[in-house]
């Protein structure tokens, strides 16, 4: 799997160039279709090279969008523990997102702000991104910032293929992406992306979109339906507007993340229900946020004056390595670890804002949380560490 997905992803390098003007008005021409797309229903096998790794991740992805401001994404996956199924839906402000046995809802009449802004939890969960109007959000944005991206495209018979470079700080490329997409319809045919290229923790995603499928259901899209496709989701794992403060009592997630501290590709997994370090400190948190270094601080702070030390695992959501050392003074202290690219984590953790800071037993489950920064957080983490190890 390894192997093919990468011939395939070099394959795309092979096809004929056009004139520059003729690449500007065909990607203009194609964003226009994605971001007005309506009844669109495909396949995609979507592929995840690992560092270290002995075979590819791939997922079965099924999608639908009856309009740009509605979806159904449905996947399933074989893991070395066994099969795996899951489905994400929005529409008319309700946003439905069913992983790991639980299924999580935010509805914009209960709490809007999940659902508010660019980066609201219905473009950001996974795999929207392969969903043809997220695409041409993101080639928007991707466009508007020149800062961050550069982006070139090329125009053949009957494909537009888009490069796109995504500087980090210091001027380094840290992903190169590659769209490809049908000049009769606009819609994506294949995605590819290396992030940190070249690198040890180098990490390679594949996407091809297959056949076009009949829609999974009826349109509009409405709980009705969902609940009559996925019944046990709805009468068996249902948490309404789940949130991290109803996380005490339940075990943490599973999740297998990239150590931000190594070089040589090294990820920190869980498997949920498993033993763990008792106490375990769980921070999620924004590496770009202002107040990172000063949480940091108080975490540290409120694990040195503990009778019993915490193992502290600092989880950022953003993946941009340097940022996220820079949050730690450059460093970590004994007993702490700390992973990027922890999004997943913190959406199965109900985390709608961040900093978020959960203290584990060890069996693994989750018995105190607190959100937000205040000026009593060491005294708070303090309180929850030792209770914990109680």
């Amino acid at each position: 799997m390894r192997t093919q997905g990468k011939v395939c992803h070099l394959a795309l390098l092979l096809l004929p160039f056009t004139p520059l003007g003729t690449n500007a008005r065909g990607l203009d021409s194609v964003m226009h279709k994605l971001l007005h797309a309506e009844g669109y229903s495909a396949t995609a096998t979507y592929a995840v090279t690992l560092p270290q790794a002995d075979d590819d991740i791939v997922y079965t992805i099924r999608l639908q969008q009856p309009s740009p401001s509605s979806y159904l994404i449905d996947w399933d996956v074989t893991t070395p523990s066994g099969p795996q199924q899951g489905f994400t839906s929005y529409f008319d402000g309700h946003f439905y997102n069913f992983r790991n046995k639980r299924l999580q809802e935010h509805h914009e009449d209960w709490d809007s702000i999940p659902l508010k802004g660019p980066r609201a939890i219905q473009h950001t969960v996974q795999f929207a991104s392969l969903l043809p109007h997220e695409i041409g959000r993101t080639l928007e944005s991707m466009a508007a910032d020149t800062l961050h991206y550069s982006i070139r495209s090329t125009g053949h018979d009957d494909v537009t293929e888009v490069k796109v470079t995504r500087m980090a700080a210091g001027n380094m490329t840290d992903a190169e992406m590659t769209y490809v997409f049908d000049n009769a319809t606009g819609m994506p045919r294949e995605f590819s992306a290396e992030y940190n290229p070249g690198a040890i923790s180098e990490q390679l995603v594949h996407a091809v979109y297959n056949t076009q499928l009949e829609p999974m259901l009826p349109t509009p899209l409405c709980e009705e339906n969902l609940r009559a496709r996925y019944p046990d989701a709805f009468e068996n794992c249902r948490q309404s507007n789940f949130a991290i403060e109803n996380m005490p009592g339940k075990p943490l997630p599973s999740f297998s993340l990239p150590l931000t501290f190594s070089d040589s590709g090294d990820r920190l997994s869980y498997t949920a229900g498993t033993q763990a370090e008792s106490p375990t400190v769980i921070v999620l948190l924004d590496a770009e946020s202002a107040l990172t270094p000063r949480l940091v601080e108080h975490i540290r702070s409120a694990a040195e004056r503990t009778a019993v030390a915490p193992s502290v695992i600092y989880a950022f959501v953003g993946r941009d390595i340097d940022f996220c050392r820079t949050a730690l003074g450059g460093a970590l202290m004994d007993g702490e670890k700390a992973v990027h690219g922890a999004r997943s984590l913190a959406t199965d953790c109900g985390a709608a804002s961040l900093p978020a800071v959960m203290t584990c037993d060890s069996s693994g489950i989750v018995k105190f949380v607190t959100v937000g920064l205040n000026k009593h957080i060491d005294t708070d983490v303090i309180r929850m560490i030792t209770l914990t190890s109680n």
